[in-house]
């Protein structure tokens, strides 16, 4: 469980440096879901915390318990624009692998 515990964490780090350096794709999509800068930029703070929460041992637990409101408001995103339904997998199976390491306290 520790390794899905780092790689969530490194996922995260790169998810939200992505968001904070304003890659063109990430604009585009935050665009898209008609979301502004700043929430996109909030959003790459957001994760570049909980990733930090999740690599420390001592805090993993609330870093798991951190990302949750995040892959909801992820989900709710993708099931509300026309055409993204499909991406609703990756914050599903994020969601699940965050409960399973809850549930089994080993994080």
């Amino acid at each position: 469980m520790f390794y899905i515990r780092v790689i969530l964490g490194l996922v995260f780090a790169g998810s939200g440096l992505s968001k904070l350096v304003g890659l063109k794709l990430v604009i585009a999509e935050f665009e898209k879901w008609g979301y502004s800068s700043q929430f996109r930029l909030l959003v790459g703070v957001y994760e570049l915390i909980g990733a930090a929460l999740l690599l420390v041992p001592a805090t993993a637990i609330i870093g798991l318990w951190w990302f949750v409101p995040l892959m909801l408001g992820a989900m709710y995103t993708h099931l509300k624009t026309p055409g993204d339904r499909p991406r609703i997998v990756l914050p599903v199976v994020v969601l699940a692998a965050l409960f399973l390491l809850l549930l089994n306290r080993q994080a």
